[in-house]
């Protein structure tokens, strides 16, 4: 590995009760600690980023996140009917789905940077890419910003610790000398989650905004184009549900909104799942101005070195599955010369 894709950036807290560390590979958060608690599940060398055990863990996922159906751009874009893609979905039963990107997608590329800010809330860190036309069969030259911030804050308790903020916002426009003047896009990070003293969360309290939920097909998991509530979820927005070591299972799309602008970031930042743990005392609390987010118990983890299945919870704040071949939805994630597409995500953390 090169010395800039093995590089590592450490934002700290004012207090300095926490701390955040991105890798300029994959653009990807590889710690995330407060009150010396590990929020977020990562790896000890950014080396085992790169393996194909690696679930894709903290890292900045494009250029088009969650299942592209069939691995198809199916519908006309940049002057051509269909784009094929990389067909590297290993989790469906059937299809040949491109996951988060293609196997060589922005979870492997090296970000520039980071260009780092300081005030008195915290700082931030700012990682830029180009991803050139047709790279993993994407049609269009387009840069891209991944911003992170870490920022403090009374704590929601009121018991006198603080609040520690974990900011990421995502920032994606066409070149301006790009060959073509149309594209695609939908980022999102694919951090996993934990306020549990345990290997896994078994005992975590779930709230989420929403049970609404793509429905997908159960062998391609590709949404067929209906919303529905989860079986074993509650209807009433941020009602708790405790995880068990088996129950429940959840690996799927909810829905907070079903429309959305380009840059949802002119929209104010809404709740979508909170979870706390009695063995820690700490809460977790994960906004957006995104529609949707894709949740998981965490099931995949125990492929990973030195995991366990169900040790985190995946809360990928994005656009709707498949967006790219759906005529109703396509409009959240294309993007012509002159767009800006934007999204940003917080993960609001604090103990009893």
């Amino acid at each position: 590995m090169s010395s800039s894709s093995e590089k590592l950036t450490t934002l700290t807290s004012p207090s300095g009760n926490a701390h955040l560390t991105i890798a300029n590979l994959g653009a990807t958060v590889v710690d995330y600690t407060v009150n010396g608690h590990r929020v977020v599940l990562g790896f000890p060398k950014v080396s085992d980023y790169v393996q194909s055990s690696n679930i894709y863990s903290g890292a900045t996922i494009g250029r088009v996140c969650n299942r592209i159906a069939d691995a198809k751009l199916s519908l006309p874009l940049a002057g051509k009917q269909s784009h094929d893609l990389d067909s590297n979905d290993a989790y469906a039963k059937k299809g040949a789905s491109c996951l988060h990107g293609g196997a060589d997608g922005f979870h492997q590329k090296v970000f520039e940077g980071p260009a780092i800010e300081e005030t008195k809330e915290g700082s931030t860190a700012t990682f830029t890419l180009h991803s050139p036309h047709m790279e993993a069969g994407f049609p269009g030259d387009i840069d891209v910003k991944a911003i992170f911030s870490l920022n403090e804050s009374p704590s929601k308790s009121g018991s006198g610790t603080s609040a520690v903020s974990l900011g990421i916002e995502y920032e994606a426009a066409l070149s301006p000398n790009s060959v073509v003047d149309e594209a695609v896009v939908s980022l999102t990070n694919h951090a996993y989650f934990t306020v549990s003293a345990n290997p896994t969360v078994t005992g975590t309290q779930v709230r989420i905004a929403t049970n609404n939920m793509l429905e997908v097909n159960p062998d391609t998991l590709i949404p067929n184009g209906k919303i529905a509530p989860h079986p074993d979820l509650p209807a009433q927005a941020f009602a708790p549900t405790t995880i068990t070591d088996s129950e429940p299972v959840i690996d799927n799309c909810f829905v907070l909104e079903e429309t959305c602008p380009l840059d949802t970031r002119q929209r104010p930042l809404k709740p979508y799942a909170r979870l706390y743990h009695p063995s820690t005392g700490l809460h977790l609390e994960a906004s957006t101005t995104e529609p949707a987010f894709q949740m998981t118990t965490g099931e995949s983890l125990a492929g990973a070195p030195g995991l366990e299945a169900r040790g985190a919870f995946a809360l990928e704040a994005q656009r709707f599955v498949d967006a790219v071949n759906q005529p109703d939805w396509l409009g959240q994630v294309k993007i012509a010369k002159g767009d800006v597409w934007g999204s940003k995500t917080t993960y609001t953390v604090w103990r009893d």
